[in-house]
């Protein structure tokens, strides 16, 4: 997997992670089961990560965080204007989707196991 290569050949000696860590490369375990070739759709919620993987909701941010720094994942956010009179936010957030930058690493991920 790319990802997993990525991590082992960035490794700093003595450390005991790589620029991802353990739990992004869970993360993308995960992702790769989800995904949606055919659409290309991936849109778990946090709590869904968090429970599917037994993690706590701080490691997997972080995980996203490393991902998404490192050009493994990229999402947009989604809005809609909402329809608020006066002062306050003036759109209402939508769910967010992840890029389908994603999927062309999958298929890696899958060809390494």
């Amino acid at each position: 997997m790319a990802a997993r290569h990525y991590e082992r050949a960035n490794k700093e000696p003595g450390k005991r992670n790589g620029p991802l860590g353990g739990v992004a490369l869970e993360v993308l375990a995960l992702f790769a089961n989800l995904v949606n070739f055919k659409s290309g759709r991936l849109d778990p919620s946090l709590d869904y990560i968090t429970d599917k993987l037994c993690r706590s909701r701080d490691a997997v941010v972080r995980a996203l965080k490393a991902l998404r720094d490192h050009g493994f994942l990229d999402w947009l956010r989604r809005f809609e204007p909402a329809p608020n009179e006066g002062r306050g936010p003036q759109v209402r957030q939508l769910r967010r989707m992840m890029n389908k930058q994603v999927v062309r690493i999958a298929p890696l991920w899958k060809r390494s196991m």
